[in-house]
């Protein structure tokens, strides 16, 4: 539906599993496979057209200190795959390239600086309360049987 639909009206399509049981490595492995069978040149339905993106709860990132901020950048209450059309990455990618700016090291860095503002105790809190939330069958006191 993604490549089939126009950027205005679908620009991206989230695959959010909150009954996945499988743990972390599990799913940075599902990473590895889904990453390089996107970018596959054997890979003929979505022809490298399709950029996931990954967030899961557990997720951190190596080389920094455990209880950083940043390791929140990829986090959500449930494992997500973000699907993402490339071409449109593609041309944000060169629009900022053509003004000299790396885009995607500008994101990481602002996206950094942000969260290590708001420090690893607040993201720790606010993560664990959305975790919370989105775990809570809603009811709705209005709805009776």
């Amino acid at each position: 539906i993604l490549l089939e639909s126009e950027p205005s009206d679908i620009a991206t399509t989230m695959l959010v599993l909150p009954n996945y049981e499988g743990d972390i490595d599990e799913f940075y492995y599902l990473y590895e496979w889904l990453v390089d069978l996107l970018e596959s040149d054997d890979e003929e339905l979505l022809e490298n057209e399709v950029q996931p993106a990954f967030f899961h709860p557990n997720w951190t990132f190596g080389g920094i200190p455990e209880k950083s901020a940043v390791h929140f950048e990829k986090r959500a209450p449930f494992p997500v795959i973000n699907l993402l059309r490339r071409e449109d990455l593609n041309s944000v990618v060169e629009a900022g390239l053509a003004k000299g700016i790396i885009v995607n090291k500008a994101i990481a860095e602002h996206n950094a600086q942000c969260l290590e503002n708001e420090g690893f105790q607040k993201m720790e809190m606010a993560f664990s309360r959305l975790t919370q939330k989105a775990q809570s069958p809603h009811v709705d006191s209005d709805v009776r049987p």
